[in-house]
């Protein structure tokens, strides 16, 4: 297989697009080169944008390049653009058998973390002996994290969900037309009368679900779990419901100490969600590994 060296990532022109992309660098093992500025390309991983360049440069430039990357964002354009000039007629991200993705917000991405080392995603992978495939999203919700899993080809992979709590809402505003992010404590008198928690234990459960079910049709080994501050009757709730599954991880108390950053999950807490990830999929998945 050929070795991927030259990345170019096409998006909207946002901090996300950049985030992304070293994202990627990181993934595929090459140096972050910041924005394509020219037709000058050396080996690593670039980012552009339709606001940046036009489509024109973009094709002509297309074929430098072993892998070219079309992020999904709120961008319809961005969406044309991949229909048009893909190579392969699934868009979809490949998975390698020898990876495993994990998918989630900032605990996933490893906020407040000064070494990947440390974070949960490479410690259960080196568990298991596998290569680390991070998608995390910082402050986004569980509704993003479902989106994703949309992006990539999941038939018979390894995949870890975790899922945050569940008051970080995702609707579009007709007024201020534009899709709206945001976490609970943010919520305006209208946002905490439309988001009950009723609403957002139904509408998070229903994620659940539908995650479940797509990873069982794709004949995934896969794990799930939520972290979250949430306490309470609510919260019991709503892991009483999630331990039907038996992919559910509980991870309840995870939180021991704090990261370089005073916010997130530690180095400790970080191991003791390896731990359990690790003791639930050698009992699901060891003896077929």
């Amino acid at each position: 297989m050929q070795k991927i060296t030259k990345i170019l990532c096409v998006g909207d022109n946002s901090a996300d697009t950049d985030r992304q992309c070293r994202q990627y660098a990181e993934q595929y093992q090459v140096k972050y080169q910041g924005l394509l500025v020219n037709d000058n390309i050396n080996y690593g991983c670039y980012h552009t944008s339709i606001m940046d360049s036009s489509i024109k440069f973009i094709k002509s430039i297309y074929d430098k390049f072993d892998k070219v990357i079309f992020l999904k964002q709120n961008n319809t354009k961005i969406d044309i653009l991949s229909n048009l000039y893909s190579k392969n007629s699934d868009l979809r991200t490949e998975i390698s058998n020898t990876d495993i993705l994990f998918v989630g917000c900032s605990h996933t991405y490893g906020s407040g973390h000064n070494s990947r080392d440390t974070v949960y995603t490479h410690q259960f992978s080196k568990m298991i002996g596998v290569n680390p495939l991070v998608n995390g999203y910082p402050g986004r919700g569980n509704f993003l994290i479902e989106d994703m899993l949309s992006t990539y080809k999941l038939t018979n992979k390894k995949v870890i969900i975790q899922f945050t709590d569940i008051f970080r809402i995702r609707y579009f505003s007709v007024t201020e037309d534009t899709v709206i992010h945001k976490q609970g404590s943010e919520f305006t008198i209208n946002e905490v009368k439309m988001f009950d928690d009723a609403r957002l234990q139904y509408e998070y459960l229903k994620i659940v679900d539908r995650v479940v079910s797509r990873l069982r049709d794709a004949g995934c080994k896969f794990l799930f779990f939520q972290l979250t501050p949430h306490r309470g009757k609510l919260q019991e709730d709503i892991d009483l419901y999630q331990s039907q599954y038996r992919e559910f991880c509980y991870m309840a108390d995870m939180n021991v100490d704090v990261a370089e950053d005073n916010i997130h999950y530690g180095s400790l807490s970080h191991q003791l969600i390896a731990e359990e990830l690790n003791k639930k999929w050698c009992k699901l998945y060891a003896e077929n590994s």
